[in-house]
């Protein structure tokens, strides 16, 4: 194969002049602020739903989209007078796309979105004002703009819910459901409110109020993709954990899918359980008919209220590749599922209820059984187990008089499992010496595997505490991590006299040189610009200043940012090396068209290696981590080079 690896851009007559007159305009006229550009990031403030009746729940998102990665600050929860705050919930989806790029190629794009999630409760009748609130997003503040909700009272809500068109929504117009036959109370018989919602499922769905609950939209042969939701359970207690999950369905080849719609799950407490980021389908069957399918997104949801709450859709715009090799584009949404929320049984008498609701275990430990006076000591008490462990809170604790309540520092995470913990680390000061005990701290549970409310106890802890000095001294890098700025003494600067007191007098003359200087450089940098004094760069000399870049990436630790550059750049190379783009051909593709000794030499490194950059780039966050933990990427890049090197230096003699 004799083709020349190189590439440039070649002017016609008329670019120099051109090229002059705007870069002139541009120096004289333009000011310097006006080339600096901006990342592509927005940011915005939503509030579902915009109607709702006293006491009900509403939530506020809070988003930021980019497409690099950015350092975002956790916003404070709005201050919203008139509601009740509920709890809060943060999590990031990546969309990964191609789209074109300066050169008019295509090449893979991570849109990067994150998400804080407050959730309230409206106790004022009238208009809700949701303030103006700010972001810190790469080191800079962004204002957001408020909103604004209506909050009526119960005889306007019902008057709201009854003119609503009926049969459509998640709960359809089953009076047998919403109230009809119940009186005045509708949980007052939850047997046959359950009889009822499982008839309603089956009538809708065509299957019961049973584990594993799929609900299939109609399908029509001619549609090319079906989003599914899934969940575990549609009857549950408030503050139980139901697990859905969403799957994209089809018989044809997904070419690109764009994520219109996140549920929003009002009504629900959401913890992220796995938001793809990569599409990875298996067989699957539909109806009876064969399918692929693909994870897209997986949530823990724990009921704020009782009664009725619904799983609202999840919407994509997904391009297949059907017959011929054409590409079909539509948007489709998955069926909302209706949930039963049952209430939680009377708390027994004498209990003391944390709030927790799941199946959890309580632990305690301290360091040591011997502290010393007017010092403070801590005692660590863990709960953790499948459900919320956020929810809980720990009781009045009963110390003895001589102890005193210092601190208390909180700590909790959700796992992917569906196990939970959140830790407390009590701060106690002792102000007498002697021999106590610290007495056990006891809280209830609520187990809805049991149906029962269960008692969580740790044990005692018998401490002698020895004398003390009588002063408090607290451990610093422990409780509060406070240094006091130290203060320097200023040491003055000698006045600067210059050298000669002679003053300078601008005359014609000077302007003139200064004039011609300008001008001459202003041609000089047209010349430049132009290209006349730049000879055609090759693919090699192209190769060479994008690695550069990832070599940068690579000190930052941008481990996505690598990943996607590293991918395009290999495509890039081969792509222009058989001459068929690159990016949007698979990898298996480029190499089957180089030259065999070309293959031969490049292929058994470069495929594993582009499996790694990969998986970075657009994998899920799970694998990146293990990915990152188990591979030096330094050695992969100095293997790109290699291997890039090569395929350009062989193809250019072949």
């Amino acid at each position: 194969m004799n083709q020349k690896i190189k590439s440039g851009k070649r002017y016609t007559n008329w670019h120099f002049p051109a090229t002059l007159l705007v870069l002139l305009f541009m120096g004289f006229y333009v000011p310097p602020f006006a080339w600096a550009g901006e990342n592509d990031i927005e940011t915005r403030l939503l509030v579902s739903p915009n109607t709702i009746g006293e006491g009900e729940p509403f939530t506020v998102v809070i988003e930021v989209t980019s497409d690099q990665e950015v350092d975002v600050t956790t916003p404070q929860p709005p201050q919203i007078e008139g509601a009740r705050f509920l709890g809060q919930s943060q999590g990031q989806r990546i969309n990964s796309t191609t789209g074109m790029n300066a050169q008019g190629k295509l090449e893979f794009k991570s849109i990067r979105t994150h998400m804080y999630t407050y959730q309230y409760a409206a106790e004022k009748v009238g208009v809700l004002v949701v303030p103006p609130a700010s972001i810190s997003v790469a080191g800079s503040s962004r204002k957001l703009n408020g909103a604004h909700l209506t909050v009526l009272n119960a005889s306007q809500a019902q008057q709201s819910r009854r003119n609503r068109p009926r049969g459509n929504g998640p709960f359809g117009d089953d009076d047998s459901f919403t109230g009809g036959g119940f009186g005045s109370d509708p949980f007052e018989n939850i047997d046959r409110m359950e009889e009822a919602f499982n008839r309603l499922l089956q009538r809708q769905f065509g299957g019961g109020g049973v584990p594993g609950f799929q609900a299939v939209p109609p399908i029509n042969a001619k549609d090319a993709f079906v989003i599914v939701a899934e969940v575990d359970k549609t009857t549950a207690y408030k503050g139980e954990q139901i697990t859905s999950t969403w799957y994209l369905y089809t018989k044809s080849g997904v070419r690109e899918i764009d994520t219109l719609k996140y549920p929003t799950l009002k009504g629900f407490w959401k913890e992220d359980i796995e938001l793809a980021t990569l599409l990875t389908f298996q067989p699957a069957e539909l109806n009876g008919q064969p399918y692929n399918k693909a994870l897209l997104a997986s949530y823990a949801l724990f009921p704020i209220e009782a009664g009725k709450a619904t799983i609202d859709p999840y919407r994509a715009k997904v391009s297949v590749v059907t017959g011929f090799g054409k590409i079909s584009t539509s948007v489709k949404d998955s069926q909302s599922i209706p949930i039963l929320v049952k209430p939680l049984p009377e708390v027994p008498q004498q209990a003391v209820f944390s709030g927790a609701v799941g199946e959890f275990q309580m632990t305690a430990k301290m360091e040591t059984a011997s502290v010393v006076a007017h010092q403070p000591f801590s005692i660590k008490v863990r709960i953790d187990g499948r459900g919320n462990a956020k929810q809980f809170e720990l009781p009045n604790l009963a110390l003895p008089p001589s102890v005193e309540l210092y601190d208390i520092k909180k700590d909790s995470q959700f796992f992917k499992n569906g196990t939970s913990y959140k830790e407390f680390e009590i701060f106690l000061i002792p102000r007498e010496e002697g021999d106590m005990t610290i007495p056990a701290i006891a809280t209830t549970v609520f187990n809805p595997k049991t149906e029962k409310y269960e008692t969580l106890s740790t044990q005692e802890f018998p401490i002698h505490v020895l004398a003390g000095s009588g002063q408090q001294t607290l451990a610093a890098d422990r409780i509060h991590k406070e240094v006091a700025p130290q203060t320097q003494e200023l040491v003055p600067l000698a006045a600067w006299t210059p050298s000669s007191p002679q003053q300078w007098t601008p005359r014609i003359r000077d302007f003139v040189v200064l004039f011609s200087l300008s001008g001459g450089l202003f041609v000089l940098f047209g010349f430049w610009a132009s290209g006349t004094f730049a000879k055609e760069e090759t693919l090699l000399e192209k190769f060479e200043r994008r690695f550069k870049k990832l070599r940068t990436v690579l000190t930052q630790k941008k481990w996505r940012e690598l990943g996607v550059d590293a991918t395009n750049l290999v495509n890039f190379v081969l792509g222009d090396i058989v001459g068929a783009g690159g990016a949007d051909v698979h990898i298996d593709r480029l190499l089957e068209k180089l030259p065999p000794s070309v293959r031969k030499e490049i292929s058994p490194d470069l495929k594993p290696m582009m499996n790694r950059f990969f998986t970075i780039g657009f994998g899920p966050d799970e694998a990146l981590r293990q990915m990152v933990e188990s591979n030096d990427f330094s050695r992969d890049l100095e293997l790109l080079k290699k291997l890039m090197t090569k395929a350009i230096e062989m193809s250019s003699l072949s």
